[in-house]
């Protein structure tokens, strides 16, 4: 306990913790999982409701107009980054609903729907759903080298556990890969999600059993109905 409240100090207050705190890509987005999760752990309430709130405004500096990544397109390995950010976010929003608040929600953060301008919806879904090629159809980002350790290039499997969100809080229930990535069928059960990052990434490989509000029933049906032929 003494040491994560002084290495909570130490996040809070160095140099390092607050150059850290002002990046736009997902160092940001991770600094702040590190310090809510801890300040939660030595019961700091008050840091702990300060970074869940506060960083609803990291969405507007990571996300553009087109629901779209732009820190994490130009890495050199952007597909790993895209979907290493979402899935921080993904975390971040689970923690969020803990204190019932809802990163989903339009009416938190709002995203700008073109064509469609009257209609609401959530930045994070407009991230969610134009970011994950399997929702969007959209090609592989331009420069891409493949994945960071991975020399057959990017790890597919990467996108599968972004799914669920979108059927959970997006609304969207049907899924056509493009061509470049291959037609696979989801797991039976986000139970079996298969492990498929490194273990420094800061992912926990458990990551489905702290969805909150999902009976093994409708994890399965969730998954079940796999993709939509291109």
């Amino acid at each position: 306990h003494d040491w994560f409240s002084a290495y909570l100090k130490w996040l809070d207050e160095s140099r390092q913790g607050m150059e850290e705190y002002l990046t736009k890509n997902n160092h940001g987005i991770y600094y702040d999982i590190q310090k809510a999760s801890i300040a939660a752990y030595v019961n700091r309430q008050d840091m702990f409701y300060e970074t869940m709130y506060e960083c609803v405004s990291r969405l507007h500096r990571h996300v553009d107009e087109n629901g779209l990544l732009p820190e994490e397109l130009k890495r050199p390995t952007c597909e790993h980054y895209q979907a290493f950010t979402l899935s921080a976010w993904d975390t971040m929003s689970r923690m969020a609903f803990s204190i019932g608040l809802n990163y989903y929600d339009p009416k938190i953060a709002k995203g700008i729907r073109r064509g469609n301008e009257n209609e609401d919806i959530s930045l994070l879904c407009h991230a969610m759903t134009n970011t994950n090629p399997l929702s969007s159809g959209r090609p592989v980002c331009e420069g891409d080298i493949g994945d960071v350790g991975n020399d057959d290039g990017i790890d597919q499997k990467r996108w599968w556990s972004l799914t669920i969100p979108l059927r959970r809080h997006c609304d969207v229930t049907r899924f056509s890969p493009p061509s470049w990535l291959e037609s696979q069928t989801f797991p039976t059960s986000p139970y079996v999600m298969p492990w498929h990052y490194f273990e420094h990434d800061g992912i926990a490989p458990f990551w489905n059993l702290g969805i909150p509000g999902l009976t093994e029933e409708n994890l399965k049906s969730s998954l079940s109905s796999g993709y939509e032929e291109a």
